[in-house]
């Protein structure tokens, strides 16, 4: 098939189904957007366990005995210097929420600790 038979093809169905896709990604990134709170902490975390934590307020750079260097400026976070092979968490560049994952090193760095962290439920 050349262009014009696949542009001829292309019915009023097509359309409408990419518009809705197209839609729901934008109203996906804007939720994720807004519903995730800037934080006030860096925490981090190896092989699931708190190892780490420091104020976003303060800039400074830490070089970790694991093999990271993390910098932390103007309430953001970035991974300055990483030993591990593909160096995706040097990447990933400055975050001022969510998290950088490196993966060959098990090692989650994420910002919390917003004023607005409350209680969402209760196990008994």
């Amino acid at each position: 098939m050349n262009q014009n038979e696949i542009i001829k093809s292309i019915t009023f169905f097509d359309i409408a189904l990419f518009i809705a896709l197209l839609a729901v990604n934008l109203l996906a990134l804007v939720y994720v957007t807004f519903s995730y709170p800037a934080g006030e902490k860096v925490v981090v975390e190896i092989n699931n366990k708190l190892l780490y934590s420091y104020t976003l307020s303060v800039d400074r750079v830490v070089e970790l005995k694991e093999g990271i260097t993390l910098e932390i400026k103007d309430d953001k976070v970035r991974v300055l210097w990483s030993d591990c092979p593909n160096k995706l968490c040097m990447k990933q560049g400055w975050i001022t929420k969510g998290a950088i994952i490196c993966l060959p090193k098990r090692i989650v760095i994420k910002i919390t600790g917003s004023a607005t962290d409350k209680l969402d439920g209760t196990t008994g």
